[in-house]
């Protein structure tokens, strides 16, 4: 086996944990994993992406799958520029192997030796089962699919509150509106929309009426027809 002090320092298996604002590359040498070697990019410097290249030009990274904007920069900036393989590891791996090998202490230097030791592991073809390949073009599936998934949501709950709006509105009026909201919402859509017009639409439904047909003056004097 190849000694792996002997080896380019840059292609080292490489743990890199991602912050909002920093990132903590740790490379998996022949030291024992809590003393593997630490590098902290700042993503507020304006050449963070040409130190990242140069830190890890190639090589097996491991890195957690932190939040889409957090990821995509550096997920990018490895695909685009370098030969490294990016692996994605979940949280609970990463938690297993930061206790059992390196620490019970959680920070982001000892993380990102536990994704270092993980990389280790990927490239010596003892990958964990939970790591998976990063596939730029899955990712960005995965996130149209979930832009898709939270606007549908956010669409579902404005139709129910704008429906809860409408039965207080009709409740407000006069209850047996929010009751038959079929037709109260039949006779908005034609024009019957005064006070007047709702009230003497609430008695008619009181009464056990029908209202389909029923013809009167809606809004601006014209003549309408519920239908």
């Amino acid at each position: 086996m190849v000694n792996r002090t002997q080896q380019n320092h840059s292609f080292l298996p490489t743990g890199i944990d991602i912050g909002k604002t920093d990132i903590v590359l740790a490379r998996a040498d022949d030291n024992d994993p809590r003393h593997f070697p630490v590098q902290i990019i700042s993503l507020k410097d304006p050449d963070w992406h040409q130190q990242l290249i140069e830190a890890v030009p190639g090589g097996v990274v491991a890195a957690e799958p932190t939040g889409y904007h957090y990821m995509a920069p550096i997920a990018a900036v490895l695909h685009q520029h370098t030969t490294a393989q990016l692996y994605l590891v979940n949280h609970e791996t990463t938690g297993h192997v930061r206790q059992t090998h390196i620490s019970g202490i959680k920070t982001d230097a000892i993380d990102a030796r536990a994704l270092a030791l993980i990389a280790r592991m990927i490239a010596d073809d003892n990958a964990p089962r939970t790591a998976r390949a990063f596939d730029p073009e899955r990712e960005a599936l995965t996130q149209t699919l979930r832009l898709y998934i939270n606007t549908r949501r956010r669409l579902v709950k404005s139709t129910t509150r704008t429906k809860n709006q409408i039965d207080q509105l009709a409740h407000s009026i006069a209850p047996v509106l929010a009751q038959k909201k079929d037709s109260y919402l039949r006779a908005v859509e034609t024009g019957f929309v005064t006070p007047e017009e709702l009230h003497h639409l609430a008695e008619l439904l009181a009464d056990g009426e029908e209202v389909r047909g029923y013809t009167g003056r809606g809004s601006y004097g014209a003549k309408k027809t519920i239908i």
